[in-house]
């Protein structure tokens, strides 16, 4: 039998809920894994630990992959990761994202695969600065009402800190303006 490598599909936890009755409490991405897909966990209450292998593919972490697993208290990006999708690792819950140094060019934000800057993947952010915040006028004007009505978010100021090697520091706070505040080194 040919094996074939596909990625984490959308709703994928509900799905396997459904079919088998059980309670998924870690997740363990293997190498040639290349995305997870949108809602995959999404409200997956006993999700605790998530792994990418050292050698991981994944270049996407899709729309609302993790959001509501309030029990992940900390992740290691994969290396090779390119895009990260609105709200993946939203969480109201105290949450380390570590970026290893073999990610030295920051994971672009995206909403629905395409570059946004109105795209906040851990969580919309208090912010001055109306070029980071300021979204009414978009979400107002959008055609597409279903995928942006987030009006059963809770507006909670993400609880975060993103840990980056100190040599990166400058780069991720240039491209992750919006999570400047939230950047520390290790």
């Amino acid at each position: 039998m040919d094996e074939k490598v596909v990625g984490v599909p959308e709703n994928f936890s509900d799905e396997v809920y459904e079919q088998n009755k059980i309670k998924i409490v870690s997740v363990k991405f293997g190498s040639e894994c290349p995305y997870v897909g949108k809602n995959a966990f999404k409200d997956c209450k006993s999700l605790k630990t998530i792994t990418f292998n050292n050698d991981s593919v994944m270049k996407e972490i899709r729309d609302g992959a993790f959001a509501g697993c309030d029990k992940i208290s900390s992740i290691t990006l994969p290396s090779k990761l390119e895009k990260i999708g609105h709200l993946c690792l939203y969480t109201t819950s105290e949450l380390s994202i570590y970026i290893p140094e073999s990610l030295s060019y920051p994971p672009t934000f995206t909403i629905e695969g395409e570059e946004s800057n109105y795209s906040y993947p851990f969580g919309y952010i208090d912010s001055d600065d109306s070029d980071y915040y300021d979204d009414s006028d978009y979400y107002g004007n959008s055609d597409d009402s279903d995928y942006y009505d987030d009006s059963d978010i809770d507006y909670i100021i993400p609880q975060i800190k993103i840990f980056v090697p100190s040599k990166l520091e400058e780069t991720y706070k240039k491209h992750w303006k919006k999570y400047k505040d939230y950047i520390e080194t290790y």
